[in-house]
């Protein structure tokens, strides 16, 4: 009997150990992350922009796995690594970040070494690690006019995955891409397509019959809201260029009449980003009563401006 009490006792003791043993985590090694914030253009579309991240030690490392770091890089926006820039509006446009090709995400002591941003140090230098970002879009694409951002947090670790990770530090830093305002006109011959180098159409009516009219295609292209503005020279009548004769014409935008009496008198308006081929917008113009007018050349020129809301 005494001997088998002697059993339970040791039995019990070695148990204990080994509980107590699990609760004791590994100490801090003392390291700091420094990020830098990512600033962003259009032409960074389809081009990779670099990053980096430094590891900077408080004091010298003491142990073998102090020598040793691990970044781990959060989600943003997206809580996935499927990641976006977001604007106000809440329209997106995604990007990723890579190390050696392979994406940058969140780790574990479950996650390979292979697949890891990591490095080690033995000094008191900062040890700068870089990394790719690409804007995984395409640049052919109207994107909305806006600031778009993300904020990503960069956690630093002692250690290596499979091995017990200790977070040592955390910090965010922030991506942005500010995409300006841009509208485009074209007026071009009923039913052709937008052509940034065609901005003047010329109606030549001929001998001029009351209600004989002509139309053309202005089509807007703008990643923004926008106004359209005309400015009659003659507000809004062709006038005899070599006597003092005027006839009136009225000109409809969309099938909406629009009077020109003003000097800039918006005529049409657009919300949003338009379709990458152009908003179009039906220009016809009708001409008065010719009765009584005098014979000659009878002209007037109208400007087309357009403004971002």
């Amino acid at each position: 009997m005494k001997a088998l009490k002697s059993f339970a006792v040791i039995n019990a003791l070695v148990i204990t150990l080994f509980s107590s043993q699990s609760v004791f985590a590994r100490k801090k090694c003392q390291m700091d992350v420094s990020t830098n914030n990512i600033s962003l253009t259009l032409g960074s579309f389809g081009s990779t922009v670099p990053g980096s991240v430094s590891m900077v030690r408080r004091k010298s490392a003491d142990s073998f796995i102090c020598y040793m770091y691990s970044y781990g890089f959060g989600t943003g926006n997206a809580n996935s690594f499927t990641r976006f820039l977001v604007n106000s509006r809440g329209e997106r446009i995604y990007y990723n970040l890579f190390k050696n090709g392979n994406k940058i995400v969140e780790i574990s002591d479950q996650t390979p070494i292979s697949t890891t941003f990591w490095g080690w140090s033995i000094g008191n230098q900062p040890a700068v690690k870089s990394f790719d970002l690409k804007v995984e879009t395409n640049s052919n694409s109207t994107y909305p006019a806006g600031t778009y951002s993300d904020s990503v947090a960069v956690k630093l670790y002692s250690g290596l995955p499979g091995s017990p990770l200790v977070l040592e530090d955390t910090k965010n830093f922030t991506i942005s891409l500010n995409i300006p305002s841009e509208i485009s006109l074209s007026l071009v011959d009923v039913g052709s397509a937008f052509d940034p180098a065609d901005t003047h159409q010329t109606m030549d009516f001929g001998e001029l019959t009351t209600g004989e009219s002509m139309e053309a295609d202005l089509k807007v292209l703008s990643n923004s809201g926008y106004r359209i503005y005309m400015e009659s020279a003659n507000k809004g009548k062709l006038e005899n260029i070599s006597e003092k004769s005027k006839i009136s014409y009225d000109l409809f935008i969309n099938g909406a009449k629009k009077r020109l009496k003003k000097k800039k008198s918006e005529v049409a308006e657009g919300s949003g980003s338009t379709p990458t081929s152009g908003e179009n917008h039906r220009i016809r113009v009708v001409i008065g009563n010719v009765s009584g007018a005098k014979a000659g050349v009878y002209t007037d020129n109208i400007t087309i401006t357009a403004e971002a809301k």
